[in-house]
């Protein structure tokens, strides 16, 4: 959700993901932003 939309910041993200109806806390997400933002997109590396 976060590649998709990069500016939304972890309580956005928890927010919509409570619409979902999961429940996660926006430290949660915050802490799986952080790892998604230090490892390279494979995709990006093979163009």
């Amino acid at each position: 959700m976060q590649k998709e939309n990069p500016l939304w910041s972890a309580q956005r993200i928890q927010g919509e993901l409570t619409m979902l109806d999961l429940n996660v806390c926006d430290n949660t997400v915050a802490k799986y932003m952080k790892k998604a933002k230090g490892r390279p997109d494979v995709d990006s590396i093979n163009m």
